[in-house]
């Protein structure tokens, strides 16, 4: 039996990002940068598109992510739960 209140369409929100000290929510395969977005916030980005596959050449969208060395492109980055 269907929940008729339920959007099968919308993704599955289970875990959590924090950007700039504000929760995310995404869902599994997301981006950061998706994830950013959809949370309403704000990432610059250039070469990243919704219809296209991410290339992460701009360079444009790097961000600093605890536990990391280096910068990362969040627009091909997974995104994974507890990331800060």
């Amino acid at each position: 039996m269907l929940d008729q209140g339920r959007n099968e369409d919308a993704p599955v929100r289970t875990s959590r990002i924090s950007v700039n000290g504000q929760l995310v929510e995404f869902a599994r395969g997301q981006s950061i940068l998706e994830a950013a977005l959809d949370g309403g916030v704000y990432i610059p980005h250039l070469c990243a598109h919704r219809d296209l596959h991410p290339a992460g050449v701009c360079r444009m969208c790097l961000v600093e992510v605890e536990g990391r060395e280096d910068l990362l492109t969040s627009c091909d980055t997974p995104a994974e739960d507890g990331m800060v």
